[in-house]
């Protein structure tokens, strides 16, 4: 790789669901589209005026609307693709351009080497990691991670609970750790039904004790609890 002389062009695309029911005030101004005419522009300025060597473009639109971008847009070398949470064990190529995702949760690293010559890539290796226990961590981000969570341990890892079944969000309507967050609701307020936001964000957890640290990666904002009546049609 020349290391000295490539330059790149690094764009990001985000989606957004709007509420039908959303006051029109929240959204004045605001339009969404897939990006695939505004990366146009973005792609022209960087080759031309800019004069990268690779464009990168940082996604979070999911895996199918990506496919789709890809195929739309010329000029993009690399797509790092998000939202959908997928493994991509193989990388995708769609005209031209190299598509990965590299799942969430951090459960995965996704590594593309890249070997490029005359601002063109020639050719390319992907590895899809599996963060596993046995994997040997990088010492100095180690040192660093440690030296932030030191002042906070003691209460991470106080121990409120245990579980005998591990708790995740890996599914898309429901979910064991969802279900503990909404009956913890319950328990807490004079309430038959409890709703959840379908976040589908945390790192699992294991059965076992529960420290506070599991607790906050479940949910990691601390809101306060909000109760309200409703009707059936409200609910329906």
């Amino acid at each position: 790789m020349e290391r000295n002389n490539l330059r790149l062009g690094i764009i990001g695309i985000a989606s957004m669901i709007v509420d039908k029911v959303m006051p029109n005030h929240f959204s004045e101004g605001v339009y969404f589209t897939l990006g695939n005419e505004e990366l146009k522009f973005y792609i022209e300025k960087l080759r031309n005026q800019e004069k990268v060597d690779l464009i990168i473009v940082i996604s979070h639109l999911g895996f199918p609307q990506e496919v789709k971008l890809a195929l739309e847009t010329e000029g993009v070398d690399v797509l790092l693709s998000a939202h959908t949470h997928n493994r991509l064990y193989k990388p995708i190529m769609v005209n031209n351009t190299i598509i990965i995702q590299s799942g969430c949760h951090g459960s995965f690293v996704g590594r593309l080497d890249l070997d490029i010559t005359g601002g063109k890539i020639k050719n390319f290796n992907h590895e899809l990691i599996i963060v596993e226990k046995d994997l040997e961590p990088d010492e100095s981000i180690e040192k660093l991670v440690d030296k932030i969570l030191k002042p906070h341990n003691q209460y991470l890892n106080k121990k409120v609970g245990y579980t005998e079944i591990g708790l995740n969000r890996n599914t898309v309507l429901e979910s064991k750790m969802d279900n503990f967050l909404l009956k913890s609701l319950l328990h807490s307020e004079d309430a038959q039904l409890a709703f959840s936001h379908g976040w589908r964000y945390g790192a699992p957890v294991a059965p076992g004790n529960i420290n506070m640290n599991d607790l906050w990666n479940i949910i990691h904002v601390n809101p306060p609890l909000l109760t309200v009546e409703l009707e059936g049609w409200e609910i329906w």
